[in-house]
């Protein structure tokens, strides 16, 4: 088992659905938001497969700063609508932004409804966690028009 470490990150985030808005989500963790030393996990259909491979890198490299600056790290986990190479031979893998590699052996694609049980990788934090499987109105919805810190219509109260 692989096991990736963010010891620094205090909070851990996980979503999905932002279809290829990456530099507006980085925007919104660090600086509509704020939000500082903290893990953002995309689970499911980040967008990676729609543009030429240099596109990610060019994106990447426009956002890294922010990243630093606010101590934030965001992790990709492939989705039903993702180009599994991307996953599969790490073609993004930057300290603060990377997409975490599937198991071919596992014989099924790791969808945002299974992403998480098909992975072969520990994700470690000393963080608390902020976890949300989606639904209308949910932090998954909402990521791309804007990350919410307020409790999800979907979620239990």
């Amino acid at each position: 088992m692989t096991v990736f470490e963010y010891p620094e990150a205090k909070q851990v985030i996980v979503s999905g659905d932002i279809h290829g808005d990456f530099k507006g989500v980085v925007f919104k963790l660090c600086v509509q938001y704020g939000l500082k030393d903290t893990l953002l996990i995309v689970a499911g259909d980040c967008g990676f497969g729609f543009e030429k491979p240099g596109y990610y890198e060019t994106i990447y490299n426009q956002v890294a700063g922010r990243l630093r600056k606010a101590n934030n790290w965001v992790v990709f986990l492939r989705g039903n609508h993702d180009d599994p190479a991307y996953f599969a031979e790490e073609r993004v893998s930057y300290k603060r932004w990377r997409c975490i590699p599937t198991t071919p052996s596992s014989g099924r694609a790791a969808t945002t409804s299974c992403a998480l049980a098909a992975l072969p990788v520990l994700i470690a934090t000393s963080a608390r966690k902020r976890m949300h499987a989606g639904g209308k109105g949910g932090l998954c919805r909402q990521l791309s028009g804007g990350l919410t810190r307020r409790r999800c219509s979907c979620r239990q109260k």
